[in-house]
């Protein structure tokens, strides 16, 4: 139950972080997309510093919560965030929140649902450092082309999209690796 605590709180702060720090970043000028003056701006603003302490905040009780609870328990728990940060982006943040929107959420949280209704029985086995560390710079290297390529064309919020969603799987993996090691006592 303490797993399930733990996940619902970061899932809170993450959530709640997004949100102050996306209400801070629509105050700064669009010339300054996906370039790290954008960046060192924000972070010279308090409320997008309180928006990231929470975030680092739910990332600290999400690791937490994987050391007493399966990461098919926590994952989808993270996911039911989603949902209420579709309510804060049309009620806060004023976001135009369609079928599309809905749908996507509604994948994420069917897959991951589906997930763990499919994953195996809990296992300590663990991938080799080499493979582990090849590909996780695989994955944030891919996370990080959207901001490397100045957004990819003329349009790039989709792959501003896909770089912020590999970036989440990079910071889930790690996450899970980071508790599973502090479990052994690493």
């Amino acid at each position: 139950m303490l797993g399930v605590i733990g996940a619902l709180l970061a899932a809170t702060l993450y959530n709640g972080g997004i949100a102050i720090q996306a209400l801070e970043a629509r105050e700064a000028p669009a010339s300054q997309a996906l370039r790290p003056s954008l960046l060192a701006g924000l972070a010279r603003r308090r409320r997008w510093v309180v928006g990231t302490l929470l975030v680092t905040a739910g990332w600290g009780l999400q690791a937490a919560a994987l050391l007493v609870t399966p990461l098919t328990v926590v994952q989808p728990i993270l996911a039911v965030g989603l949902i209420v940060l579709l309510v804060v982006g049309t009620r806060v943040l004023h976001e135009r929140v369609g079928a599309r929107e809905i749908a996507a959420v509604a994948a994420i949280c069917v897959g991951l649902v589906a997930l763990t209704l499919a994953a195996p029985r809990h296992t300590l086995t663990l991938a080799s450092s080499p493979t582990l560390a090849v590909g996780l710079a695989a994955l944030g290297g891919a996370a990080l082309l959207p901001y490397l390529l100045g957004g990819l064309g003329r349009r790039p919020g989709v792959s501003v999209v896909l770089g912020a969603g590999l970036a989440y799987a990079w910071c889930g993996i790690t996450t899970k690796l980071v508790a599973d090691a502090a479990g052994r006592g690493e």
